[in-house]
């Protein structure tokens, strides 16, 4: 899915009396590439990615999907559009410790009533191919690194055009943080989905497609870090 977004405003009332937090005339990513976002902290990074996937609505602007503008959805129709179109991957992976790898990448199949066969194949490819055999162990029982793989094959388990990844090689050790990226990278490259990601590790700004750098809600000399 290719991202247009056009004179994009935002600012939060409380905290810092509605100062901008992000001022972004136009911004476009491609379909299917590994895009990332790198910029010090405090910079307005996780507010666009949040506003990217829709789980905040933009004070001003629009943010559109292959031209469907996602901006002015109620929180209901945001709501279904990520459960439509997009993945998710946190730093913390937010895994529940007592569980498999299956039971954690299946639990969105579970919440959302689909049908568990239907998908549990699918749950086993993703881990098996992530390197993360669906064991009958539980999950805080396993490396970061590989903990961090099950999260990616959960993000993944709905097939979703598109990948949002909040520094996802932040809690790791620079081996598993390399494999992450790389990763990343083969999603973007190999399966065409789109990977958008807010990171400040060196693997994962390397492997991206582009990378832009924000500094007080502004992109700061993008071209300057793109390849």
């Amino acid at each position: 899915m290719q991202l247009t977004l056009d004179e994009l405003r935002h600012s939060f009332a409380r905290g810092n009396g509605g100062a901008p937090v992000l001022d972004i005339d136009r911004l476009v990513v491609d379909a299917g590439t590994f895009f990332a976002i790198t910029g010090p902290s405090g910079s307005g990074k996780s507010t666009l990615l949040y506003l990217m996937s829709g789980l905040l609505k933009p004070g001003e602007g629009r943010i559109a999907w292959d031209g469907a503008e996602i901006g002015t959805l109620g929180e209901d129709a945001r709501d279904a559009w990520r459960r439509r179109n997009a993945g998710f991957v946190f730093q913390n992976f937010h895994l529940i410790g007592e569980m498999t790898p299956l039971q954690n990448v299946m639990l969105g199949a579970w919440f959302g009533h689909w049908r568990a066969a239907r998908f549990r194949d699918r749950a086993r490819a993703l881990l098996d191919g992530f390197g993360v055999p669906p064991a009958d162990r539980p999950a805080e029982t396993l490396s970061r690194g590989e903990q961090q793989r099950v999260a990616l094959a959960r993000a993944l388990l709905f097939e979703p055009k598109v990948l949002f990844a909040d520094e996802p090689t932040a809690s790791l050790d620079a081996e598993n943080g390399g494999q992450i990226a790389g990763l990343l990278a083969e999603l973007a490259h190999a399966r065409g989905v789109t990977v958008i990601a807010v990171s400040h590790d060196r693997d994962v700004i390397a492997l991206a497609d582009r990378t832009i750098r924000l500094e007080h809600g502004r992109v700061a000399a993008p071209e300057a870090l793109s390849r």
